[in-house]
């Protein structure tokens, strides 16, 4: 993994994640964002990403030696799609960064050393494509993360939490390409930053132990939602006991304010 991940991606793990102190975390050193070097820097344009490959691609696309990095050099669409930064570059299906219609499939794998408990493991990342990502999967199974296609910036940040295993896993992004035809399609592209952590090697999780807000898989509650892993034991003089209550953005103030 790149020490040149963003300052965003980077703040997520100075937080506790479940069971594991953040102090104790250990990063996930083969996980690459797109269009990148083994040294995380961003490829040059028409290079090829060897750390991402196609699963499937729709018509006549060939898998090798693609997917290839796209970048501001080789203008459009770069412009009308995010511009570039340091820590990644958009890959695309073909050099003229065009694809056929229907779904490509990239993806990228990573390894989990032997020792290590897989429900430590976490993955914070953002993306955007062109067009929609329907589907974001680790190890064949759908995380319900997609891209709207917003392809000027990032969607919202996404956390990964499994299902992960020991040894190598894998991680794959469908996009779909909706506009053109066979052989004529339109401007088609991946765009991801993440990076991972997990605990240490011997370290396992304590069982029933939870964040605030979260539900039994540590995915945070609804608005307003009770969280049954928490109890209020005390209250001010005259207050009457009442059940810990989720609070997020969806309620507005004082998130914002508050964290």
């Amino acid at each position: 993994m790149s020490l040149k991940k963003s300052a965003t991606l980077a703040a997520a793990f100075s937080v506790p994640s479940l069971a594991v102190h953040a102090a104790s975390l250990v990063a996930i050193g083969d996980l690459y964002n797109t269009g990148v070097d083994a040294t995380g820097v961003p490829l040059a344009d028409d290079a090829p990403d060897g750390h991402y490959s196609f699963v499937s691609t729709p018509g006549t696309d060939p898998s090798p030696p693609g997917p290839f990095a796209a970048t501001a050099a080789g203008g459009f669409p770069i412009g009308a799609w995010m511009g570039d930064n340091a820590t990644s570059a958009w890959i695309v299906p073909r050099q003229d960064t065009t694809g056929n219609v229907g779904d490509y499939i990239y993806r990228t794998s990573f390894t989990i050393p032997a020792g290590v408990d897989p429900s430590q493991v976490f993955i914070r990342g953002a993306g955007t494509s062109d067009n929609t990502t329907s589907a974001v999967r680790v190890n064949g199974v759908a995380t319900g993360i997609t891209f709207s296609g917003n392809f000027p910036a990032f969607d919202p940040q996404f956390t990964i939490k499994g299902p992960f295993q020991v040894g190598v896993n894998t991680i794959d992004f469908v996009v779909n390409e909706a506009s053109g035809s066979v052989g004529a399609g339109g401007y088609s592209g991946l765009r991801v930053e993440m990076a991972g952590s997990h605990g240490p090697v011997g370290r396992t999780a304590i069982p029933g132990l939870f964040n605030t807000g979260v539900d039994a898989t540590g995915t945070p509650l609804g608005d307003n939602a009770v969280d049954s892993h928490w109890l209020i034991t005390s209250t001010p003089a005259g207050a009457a006991l009442a059940p810990a209550i989720a609070a997020t953005s969806a309620g507005g103030f004082p998130i914002g304010p508050w964290l």
